[in-house]
């Protein structure tokens, strides 16, 4: 009776933690939308980074870049919202300027940050990046592809 007892306290305990989305969840639902551009990337970037002697070492990548007609859902937002907040990212990087804005939220593990989700509104388009992996906060500006205005959005991440 113990046992069984303990696995279902052990089983209701770990539900909600293995239930929880995480932001590319919420966000994948767009990728073949009308007017979205989507990129996902997985496994080896030693490729896509070779030129910039990183020690960064990501493992995934999703990119999603919309137009500026497109309508992001704002009860998306609020969910997104909720996965940041549930699963302790931090607001590393708030930047508000003419070009447009980008707010920076990752989970830092105090060696290196993990789990990025990067929101940024430039030049009429915004932008949605999910990064995981181990990423060196003073790298962040060299991490872009290169894609459709992830360059200018990264660049921001010097200043």
């Amino acid at each position: 009776m113990k046992i069984t007892l303990s696995i279902i306290t052990f089983i209701l305990c770990i539900s909600p933690i293995m239930s929880q989305k995480d932001v590319y969840h919420v966000l994948r639902k767009y990728k073949n939308d009308q007017g979205v551009v989507s990129y996902d990337m997985e496994g080896d970037f030693t490729n896509l980074f070779k030129d910039r002697n990183l020690k960064s070492k990501l493992t995934k990548m999703n990119i999603l870049v919309m137009g500026e007609d497109f309508n992001f859902d704002k009860s998306d937002q609020t969910e997104i919202d909720r996965i940041l907040n549930n699963l302790n990212y931090e607001l590393l990087i708030n930047v508000k300027n003419v070009d447009g804005k980008i707010k920076l939220y990752a989970i830092d593990t105090g060696k290196y940050l993990s789990n990025l989700y990067l929101m940024g509104d430039y030049q009429g388009k915004k932008i949605l990046v999910t990064i995981n992996g181990e990423v060196y906060f003073e790298e962040l500006s060299q991490l872009s592809p290169n894609i459709d205005g992830t360059e200018e959005i990264f660049k921001q991440l010097k200043d």
